[in-house]
C-alpha cells in the first residue's frame, strides 16, 4: 500500500487540481493508520497537506472543506488528549468554524473563549465576542444583549425574545452569576404579565407557569421573590380550585405539591392533599368495584396515589406496604422490574415492621418466581414454626398455600399436599379456591420433577432441576471463558456415577467413598484430622485424600490428562485439599459448586 501512496503522490504532482487522487491517498492514509502501519501523528498531518494544498487551489470545494474539517476535528481530539493547550485549541475550532456550519464547533469555540479570557477581559467584551460567534449573522444582537445585561434596557423585554440567547449564554458560562439573574429576571417578567391578564380559570395556566417559575428559582435561588410571588398566586389556585366540588382534582393535587416543595414544613397542606389522595383512592376502589374501570387502569391510578402518600410521609409503614402489594400484583402480569421494587419495599416495611408477616410471604414468593427456593424457605418456615397464632384467614391461606409450594421444589411432594389440604379444609366457603389450584398445579409440576441444591461454596445455593443444572454445567463446557480456568464443579446427583466436571473435561469418580470425603471437606471448610475424616467416611484413607489432592484434579485441569505432574504443577496452589498442621484442608481458591440430592 505504500508503493500505491508513492504512485499516486507521483500521480498528483503532475495533476495537482485532480481531488480524487488526494482522496485515493488519504483513504490509504487511513486504512494504514487502522492497521497500526503509520502513527495518528503522521496521518493527520500528512491529510491536513493534503486537503489545505487543494483548497489553496480550490477554495470553494466543499467536499474538500468537510474532509479537512474531519481530519482537524481528530487533530483537535488529539490535541485535548495529548497537549491540552488552550491558544492551538483556539486556532483549531476557529478554522473549524469556517470551514463546517456544525453550530457545535461554534459552541465549543465559545466555551474556549470563556476559559482563555474571563479572568482578562470585562464580562461585557466577552459577551459581545461569545454572541458574534455565535449569531455572525446579527450585527446588532450583541449590542441589544449588552444593554439589557449592563445598562438595564428593560425595553427590550416586551420588544425583543431574547432567552435562547441568554440560555446559550448560561450554557457556555454556566457559573456567569450575572447571566442568571438577568435570565432569571426575564422569565419572571413574562410570568408576571400572564399573572395579571389571566382570567378564570386560573389553574389552566398552572403548567406553563409552572415551568417558568421553576426556572426562575432554579437560576437565582437567591432571590426570594420569585418563590414568594410563585406561593401566592397558587394559593389563588388552590382557593379557585376548592370550590370546583371534585372537578380537576389531579390539578388540584399537583398544585398542593407544588406549594409543599416551596413550604415543606406546612402540616396544613400536608394534611389537605393527604385527605384528597385518600378521596381519591375511594374513588378508584368505588369504580374498580362498580366495573367502570379496567384492571390495568385500576393498578396504575393506584400506584399513582401511593407514589403520592409515600412522597408525603415517607415513614409510613402502610403507604409502603401498599404501595409494595401493588407493584408485586402488577409484577406477576407484566415484565420490567415490578417485582424488584417490591422486595426492594417490604423490606423497608420489615425495617419498620420485623413481625409483618405479609411482607414476609410476599418476599418469599417474589424468591420462587426467581427460583430462588432457598432463599424463599427461610423467609417462610419460621412463620411455620410458630404455629397457629392470631392470622387473618386470608393470610394464613397463603402462608400454607406459599409453604406447600416452596416445599415441593425441595422434592418434599407429599408434605406439600398436606398443606393445600389443610388450605382447602380451611376456605370452607371457596373464596380462594383459585389460590389453592393455583398452588396445586405448582405441586403437581414439582411431583414430576426431581430438585437439587446446586452450592456455590463459601457463597451461596440455589434448587435447580434436572435441566437448569443441565443448561448451567453445558454453558460452562461449551463456552470456555478465562475465568472458568478457576472453576471446578462436583456433579452428585447420580452416586453410582458421580462426576468431577473442570475446565479441560469430565473425570468419573470410580469410588463413592472419594465423594463422602469431599462432601465432608466442603460442609465445614474448617481443617479435618484423618481420624475425623475416616470417623464421618468409613473406608477414608490417607491415599484417597492423595488422590483427591492431586490426580482428580490434575484432569480436569489439564488437556494433557495422562500428564499428571505437568497438571499438578499446571495448578500449583488451586489444590482441592492442603495439608495443615492441624488436618486436612479444603483450599482451592477459585469458584467451587457442589451439587447434591440434599436440599
Amino acid at each position: 500500500m505504500i508503493i500505491e501512496i508513492e504512485r499516486l503522490e507521483e500521480e498528483l504532482k503532475n495533476s495537482p487540481g485532480n481531488y480524487s487522487i488526494r482522496e485515493k491517498i488519504a483513504l490509504h492514509l487511513y486504512q494504514l493508520l487502522n492497521r497500526n502501519e503509520i502513527s495518528n501523528e503522521k496521518y493527520l498531518s500528512k491529510a491536513e497537506v493534503l486537503f489545505r494544498e487543494h483548497l489553496q487551489i480550490d477554495p470553494s470545494h466543499d467536499i474538500c472543506k468537510q474532509q479537512l474539517a474531519s481530519v482537524l476535528q481528530k487533530k483537535l481530539l488529539h490535541l485535548n488528549e495529548e497537549n491540552p493547550n488552550i491558544k492551538e485549541q483556539e486556532l483549531l475550532l476557529r478554522e473549524l468554524v469556517q470551514l463546517s456550519p456544525l453550530p457545535r464547533f461554534k459552541r465549543n469555540l465559545a466555551k474556549i473563549l470563556n476559559t482563555q479570557y474571563r479572568e482578562s477581559t470585562s464580562l461585557e467584551e466577552l459577551t459581545q465576542m461569545i454572541i458574534e460567534i455565535l449569531y455572525p449573522s446579527k450585527s446588532n444582537l450583541s449590542e441589544k444583549i449588552n444593554k439589557f445585561l449592563f445598562a438595564n434596557d428593560e425595553l427590550l423585554l416586551d420588544q425583543e425574545k431574547i432567552e435562547p440567547t441568554l440560555e446559550e449564554l448560561i450554557e457556555i458560562a454556566p457559573t456567569e452569576k450575572q447571566y442568571r439573574e438577568k435570565l432569571a429576571y426575564l422569565y419572571f417578567f413574562r410570568a408576571i404579565k400572564k399573572m395579571d391578564t389571566a382570567s378564570p380559570p386560573l389553574h389552566q395556566l398552572f403548567l406553563e407557569l409552572q415551568t417558568t417559575y421553576r426556572k426562575c428559582i432554579e437560576l437565582d435561588p437567591e432571590n426570594t421573590l420569585y418563590q414568594q410571588r410563585w406561593l401566592d398566586w397558587l394559593q389563588k389556585v388552590e382557593e379557585e380550585l376548592s370550590r370546583t366540588d371534585g372537578e380537576n382534582v389531579q390539578v388540584r393535587v399537583q398544585v398542593l405539591e407544588e406549594m409543599l416543595c416551596y413550604d415543606k414544613g406546612n402540616s396544613v397542606l400536608k394534611n389537605k392533599l393527604e385527605n384528597i389522595l385518600h378521596d381519591e383512592h375511594e374513588r378508584i376502589e368505588e369504580q374498580w368495584e362498580e366495573k367502570k374501570i379496567s384492571e390495568r387502569t385500576y393498578v396504575n391510578e393506584l400506584q399513582n396515589v401511593y407514589s403520592k402518600l409515600m412522597r408525603l410521609d415517607s415513614g409510613n409503614l402502610v403507604y409502603k406496604h401498599s404501595m409494595a402489594k401493588l407493584l408485586h400484583t402488577d409484577g406477576m402480569f407484566q415484565k420490567g422490574d415490578q417485582n424488584d421494587r417490591a422486595y426492594k419495599l417490604f423490606q423497608d416495611v420489615l425495617r419498620l415492621n420485623p413481625a409483618h408477616e405479609d411482607a414476609l410471604l410476599r418476599m418469599a414468593i417474589i424468591h420462587i418466581y426467581k427460583s430462588e427456593i432457598t432463599q424463599a424457605y427461610e423467609l417462610v418456615h419460621p412463620l411455620i414454626e410458630k404455629g397457629h397464632q392470631r392470622r387473618g384467614k386470608e393470610l394464613t391461606l397463603q402462608l400454607y398455600t406459599t409453604y406447600a409450594v416452596i416445599i415441593a421444589h425441595i422434592n418434599r411432594v407429599e408434605e406439600a399436599y398436606d398443606w393445600l389440604r389443610k388450605a382447602k379444609d380451611l376456605d370452607a366457603n371457596g373464596k380462594y379456591r383459585f389460590e389453592i389450584a393455583s398452588a396445586k398445579r405448582n405441586v403437581d409440576t414439582c411431583s414430576s420433577i426431581l430438585y437439587y441444591r446446586v452450592k456455590r461454596i463459601g457463597i451461596d445455593s440455589q434448587v435447580l432441576d434436572n435441566v437448569g443444572i443441565d443448561q448451567l454445567l453445558h454453558e460452562f463446557e461449551e463456552h470456555p471463558q478465562r475465568e472458568n480456568l478457576s472453576k471446578i464443579f462436583f456433579d452428585f446427583r447420580d452416586l453410582d456415577c458421580p462426576k468431577i466436571i473442570g475446565p479441560t473435561s469430565t473425570k468419573l469418580l470410580v469410588s463413592t467413598s472419594k465423594v463422602d470425603v469431599i462432601t465432608y471437606l466442603l460442609e465445614s471448610l474448617t481443617p479435618r484430622s484423618i481420624n475425623e475424616i475416616r470417623e464421618h467416611c468409613e473406608t477414608a484413607s490417607r491415599e484417597m485424600i492423595k488422590n483427591i489432592r492431586e490426580k482428580d484434579l490434575a484432569k480436569v485441569f489439564s488437556a494433557t490428562v495422562d500428564d499428571i505432574e505437568a497438571a499438578t504443577s499446571y495448578v500449583k496452589g488451586n489444590v482441592l485439599v492442603h495439608v495443615h498442621r492441624s488436618g486436612y484442608q479444603w483450599v482451592f481458591q477459585g469458584e467451587t459448586y457442589l451439587i447434591t440430592s440434599d436440599l
